[in-house]
């Protein structure tokens, strides 16, 4: 998933738009319960990957956007 990302944040800031970054910030660190905590995460990135994928593909809004994934760190979430 993060290659995909990768491959459109690359799109847009190599086009001749500006742009605008937005973050994705949820812990991203492994817990006791890795498996469901996975799913959990690559889902939360999947719908972040698929809504930059339609505001830059299938929108006339202004500006492209930059996804970028952040983690605050897992005792954030506490």
């Amino acid at each position: 998933m993060s290659a995909r990302i990768k491959e459109e944040n690359d799109r847009v800031v190599h086009g001749d738009k500006p742009y605008a970054t937005v973050a994705l910030m949820i812990p991203m660190t492994q817990g006791p319960d890795q498996r469901a905590e996975r799913t959990e995460v690559l889902r939360e990135v999947q719908g972040a990957y698929l809504a930059q994928y339609r505001a830059n593909h299938e929108s006339r809004e202004e500006p492209p956007i930059r996804l970028v994934l952040a983690d605050p760190g897992r005792e954030t979430a506490r």
